[in-house]
């Protein structure tokens, strides 16, 4: 790592072994804004946990690390990807959500949507139009069943008592992006992590200062 370089260039850098590109740097720059916010996720306890005994944050941030890898399936393949190869073609797309939700199997791709999620997911579809400027023939045009997707969900999930629905889920476009950026599925876990560790340190510093903790 470099200590005068920026976060999200220096990640690209020692993935690709070179500098990115700026649409690559701004998009995947656009994927850590999206994903800070971890919300109070069992991670986010688990560093506030620590920090408590005044252990540092090097400790908050690996226990928040571990309870995160523990929450997370760490595959060779990822879950959404390989559903989506299954679907192939746009036209099974509405089949494919009908059998989804009447046996409430949605593979990661649906969710009820909320306010944060619709924030997140908005700026994520910016960071895919920007790749979508150059594409990349060694990764799988998803647009199509994206698009797909989006519409089947919105014909055929009606909402519920609350006014919410299912819609693509937030972890939907994260995959797809991170494919588009070439991240291979087996360093999915530790992207992930990577752009929460910001707010786990932010975890562990409300807490020392409520505690009135000495790090």
């Amino acid at each position: 790592p470099h200590a005068d370089v920026c976060h999200d260039v220096d990640t690209l850098r020692m993935y690709y072994g070179m500098m990115p590109d700026e649409d690559t740097l701004k998009a995947y720059s656009l994927y850590l804004q999206a994903m800070a916010d971890c919300s109070f996720s069992p991670a986010a306890r688990a560093a506030r946990i620590v920090a408590a005994t005044g252990a540092g944050y090097v400790s908050s941030v690996v226990s928040a690390f571990s309870a995160f890898k523990g929450m997370t399936v760490e595959n060779e393949k990822s879950e959404i990807l390989m559903t989506l190869d299954a679907i192939y073609f746009p036209d099974r797309v509405e089949g494919w959500i009908k059998r989804a939700v009447n046996e409430n199997d949605l593979h990661g791709i649906l969710e009820k949507g909320t306010a944060k999620t619709d924030w997140q997911i908005e700026i994520l579809k910016q960071a895919l139009e920007m790749l979508a400027r150059n594409p990349d023939e060694n990764t799988p045009d998803r647009a199509p069943l994206v698009e797909a997707i989006e519409t089947a969900t919105r014909k055929l999930c009606p909402k519920d008592a609350e006014g919410n629905m299912l819609k693509p889920s937030v972890a939907f476009y994260q995959e797809i992006l991170l494919e588009k950026l070439g991240f291979e599925p087996c360093s999915y876990i530790n992207l992930k992590a990577l752009n929460q560790v910001v707010e786990w340190i932010a975890h562990a510093r409300d807490e020392y200062l409520i505690t009135n903790t000495q790090v």
